[in-house]
């Protein structure tokens, strides 16, 4: 209806990357250019997206990923929920699933081929030490999924240890860390591509404490170090450096990230927002949409203005809808100017116009909207 191809406004982040669209597009293909120059240097990316809750960061950083899937193996992961003792393990394997077993298997059975072909030392074509290459060539040789259930950071009972010729139960962060090296050697070595991992939601380890706080420190500083093959960016929902995960700002890491490799991701401005909503409702727009026919339709039905950036919203609907994103924030009930309120508005405003098969949105509809939103209540 209303010639949009979705009955919403709102994109998906994670299933419509391309939708990221208004005025932070420009930032985001800055951005691309900025990680393919480092990658075409014979450097590793390493980066920092941080900003408040809800601005478009990790829509932000689906579009990259999408940009760079010519020249990058893009793994993006949220780093799950910690508590005071979470060990990096846990992010390890979030990591290793989304690399994804036959794909990192694959990977290392190519090598043990060539290696086999060419004589030379596994352990080099890997970039792992001695007992760890062996662990793997004696994995493929006895239990592929036990070894995949090792090198993804999972505990092993005393069988299963035995049956790989593990020395340890379980590795340790160094040797994750060495694991997720080895895989971005390997996707250089035989895809010619940057391994670049995403990961987001990094303030969730903010509950990290003593010991496994440390622990974690050590394993992100080896992902960073500049022997690191692996190419990381970090996001994080802070709205300040203050209130940054500790980790990324602890010297040795930020040191190695680089101060200019902190990318703020700021809240919108009233224009910003305004842009973005116009540039949503043309990406929403039906192929072969006739505008001078929804003008007929709506000659003389309403007293708003509107015209066919803003059809089939009138040009007060979309403002009242941005208006109380700024009365919410004033409010408190919101962290930031953000587009996710006004959207919702939007979509309200758009499913009520449609059961009332009225020809265009007034403010009215976003007016009866509010009334049912639940952060507009008092």
């Amino acid at each position: 209806m209303y010639g949009l191809k979705k009955d919403y406004l709102t994109p998906n982040p994670r299933e419509e990357a391309i939708a990221f669209v208004g005025p932070r597009r420009t930032i985001a293909d800055s951005f691309v250019e900025h990680i393919s120059r480092i990658t075409r240097s014979g450097r590793v990316p390493k980066a920092v997206l941080w900003g408040a809750f809800g601005t478009g960061k990790t829509h932000f950083v689906h579009y990259v990923g999408m940009r760079l899937k010519d020249t990058a193996k893009v793994i993006y992961v949220e780093c799950p929920p910690c508590h005071r003792r979470t060990k990096f393990s846990e992010l390890h394997s979030a990591i290793m699933r989304k690399i994804g077993r036959e794909y990192a298997l694959g990977l290392m059975e190519q090598t043990i081929r060539e290696a086999n072909r060419t004589g030379k030392p596994l352990a080099e074509a890997l970039g792992l030490d001695q007992d760890m290459a062996a662990v793997i060539r004696g994995g493929f040789g006895s239990d592929r999924t036990t070894l995949w259930r090792y090198l993804s950071g999972e505990k092993l009972g005393s069988r299963e240890v035995r049956l790989i010729d593990a020395i340890t139960p379980q590795i340790h962060e160094d040797d994750a860390v060495a694991i997720i090296n080895s895989i971005a050697k390997l996707v250089r070595v035989f895809e010619k591509k940057q391994l670049l991992l995403l990961i987001d939601e990094f303030e969730n380890t903010h509950a990290l404490l003593g010991d496994s706080l440390m622990m974690f420190i050590g394993a992100i500083r080896g992902l960073v170090d500049e022997g690191s093959d692996a190419g990381v960016v970090f996001i994080a929902s802070v709205r300040s450096m203050d209130e940054m995960p500790f980790i990324i700002v602890e010297d040795p890491v930020r040191r190695r990230i680089g101060l200019t490799n902190f990318i703020y991701y700021e809240e919108y401005a009233r224009e910003e927002l305004e842009q973005l909503i116009y540039q949503l409702l043309e990406f929403r727009r039906e192929e072969g949409f006739k505008f001078d026919q929804a003008l007929k339709e709506t000659t003389g039905k309403v007293s708003e203005t509107f015209n066919e950036k803003t059809y089939p919203f009138t040009e007060k609907a979309i403002a009242l809808a941005i208006d109380k994103v700024f009365e919410l924030r004033e409010l408190g009930k919101i962290p930031s100017i953000r587009p996710k309120e006004s959207l919702d508005l939007l979509d309200y405003a758009l499913s009520l116009g449609a059961q009332e098969k009225v020809p265009i949105l007034t403010s009215k509809f976003v007016d009866d909207a509010l009334a049912k939103y639940p952060l507009a209540k008092q």
